[in-house]
């Protein structure tokens, strides 16, 4: 009974532990967060207002997005916030697969010996009846293997990447809609989405995107299909303006909306 009740003092002793550890992390992760608000991100926001303004590429993709949709849609300029994909954010993320992908190619020799002891312990060469491999053919094999891969992995994040940086998300208060434009360079979709027909939108932020500007946007429709656009700039602005319109819509002042 007494070793009973000491292990039972030292379960909740533990417990007591971890959840004032839980407690003290959420305490630390709010506090971040508050200073990160308050202090830094205003100060980062008047910095990257001002590249903006001196920012041509911005200037000549809006103008684009401006006319394309003016053409196709008719849209007023009045009310309209333009968003898309941070070309940093994709430069970054590239440079880090690219050194991903020289780092695994460069495991070939690995893979070769790996190649070399299959072919010893099924006795390949002896059921085909072939010269055991040489340690070069191995190599040149090993390559062609991991190149083949790496190729068919860097297909997709090219082609998904691409859409990335040519994709726009446009919200025009004014008509109470919102505009996806997926460019893949050899052909565009227009996504048009009525806001007043979302039930609910969630943005999703850690705290380097917070001090960035960056998050996803998930809005779930009335008819419950889920639209998710990911690692858009301004996302705080973007989740404010698709909010005024929700609470608008639905004679309230409150948006409908959650961070995430």
């Amino acid at each position: 009974m007494a070793a009973q009740k000491e292990s039972g003092r030292i379960k909740s002793f533990f417990l007591t532990l971890c959840g004032a550890m839980k407690s003290g992390c959420l305490w630390i992760a709010r506090s971040i967060a508050a200073v990160i608000d308050r202090s830094i991100k205003p100060r980062f926001t008047r910095f990257v207002s001002t590249l903006k303004d001196i920012n041509i590429y911005r200037h000549v993709r809006e103008h684009c997005i401006y006319r394309y949709l003016s053409t196709m849609m008719q849209l007023e300029k009045s009310g309209t916030v333009i968003t898309w994909q941070p070309f940093y954010l994709i430069l970054v993320k590239t440079i880090i697969a690219v050194t991903v992908f020289i780092f695994v190619f460069n495991l070939y020799p690995y893979l070769s010996g790996w190649l070399g002891e299959i072919v010893r312990f099924f006795r390949l060469h002896e059921i085909y009846h072939f010269d055991f491999p040489t340690r070069s053919s191995l190599d040149t094999a090993a390559q062609v293997i991991i190149a083949l891969v790496l190729g068919y992995i860097g297909l997709f994040f090219l082609i998904y990447h691409i859409q990335a940086l040519f994709s726009s998300l446009v919200i025009n208060n004014a008509g109470k809609k919102a505009y996806y434009i997926r460019n893949s360079v050899v052909c565009t979709s227009l996504y048009v989405f009525s806001v007043p027909e979302i039930d609910h939108i969630v943005l999703k932020q850690n705290i380097l995107f917070r001090l960035l500007g960056i998050g996803t946007i998930v809005f779930m429709k009335k008819s419950g299909e889920k639209v998710t656009i990911a690692s858009i700039k301004n996302a705080s602005k973007v989740f404010r303006q698709f909010s005024s319109i929700i609470g608008e819509n639905d004679g309230s002042n409150k948006p409908e909306g959650r961070y995430g």
